[in-house]
C-alpha cells in the first residue's frame, strides 16, 4: 500500500493490490483494483488473468470469460491463463471450449500438472466418457505431482 499512498494511480501497484486483495477471498474489491491497473496498462496480463478469476469467484462467468480471452489472446503462451479460462468455460457448461483451453494449456507448459488433471476431468465427464484419453491425462498428473483422487482412478481402471 506506501506506493499507492506515493502513486495512487500507479497500474503495477495496483496490480499488486489487486493480487493481495484477492488473495485475501475479497474479490470485489479486488476487481476494483485490478479494473484500474488493466485499464491504465492493458498489457499487464496477470492481472487481467486474476480479474477474471475474482469475477469467476464472484459468480460473474461472462465477464470472468471476457477477462481469460483477452488474456490468452494478448498471451498465447500463458499456459495459467488458458487452464483457469478452461475452468471457467467448464462451469459455464461449455465443455468442448474447456477441452480446448487445457489443450493448449498444455501445448504451452507440457509438465502443467493441474492442465493434465482437468483434461481428465473433462474426459470423463464427456458423453460418452472418453476414458483412455482421461487415463492418459491423469496418469500424466500423478507422474508431474499431482494428488490422487479415488473417484477418477476407479473409473479409469
Amino acid at each position: 500500500g506506501e506506493i499507492l499512498a506515493i502513486e495512487p494511480e500507479n497500474p503495477l501497484a495496483l496490480a499488486n493490490m489487486g493480487a493481495v486483495t484477492f488473495q485475501l477471498d475479497d474479490y470485489k474489491g479486488a476487481q476494483k483494483y485490478l479494473e484500474k491497473a488493466v485499464g491504465q496498462n492493458p498489457k499487464l496480463v496477470q492481472a487481467r488473468v486474476t480479474l477474471g478469476m475474482a469475477y469467476f469467484y464472484s459468480d460473474d462467468l461472462y465477464l470472468a470469460i471476457s477477462n481469460l480471452t483477452r488474456a490468452v489472446h494478448d498471451e498465447p503462451g500463458n499456459a495459467k491463463a488458458h487452464m483457469y479460462l478452461a475452468v471457467v468455460a467448464q462451469q459455464a457448461g461449455w465443455s468442448r471450449a474447456a477441452e480446448e483451453e487445457l489443450r493448449k494449456a498444455i501445448a504451452a507448459d507440457p509438465k502443467y500438472a493441474e492442465a493434465h488433471y482437468n483434461l481428465a476431468l473433462v474426459y470423463i465427464e464427456q458423453e460418452p466418457p472418453a476414458i483412455e484419453l482421461a487415463r492418459r491425462h491423469y496418469f500424466q498428473a500423478l507422474e508431474l505431482g499431482a494428488a490422487p483422487d479415488e473417484k477418477i482412478a476407479a473409473k479409469v481402471k
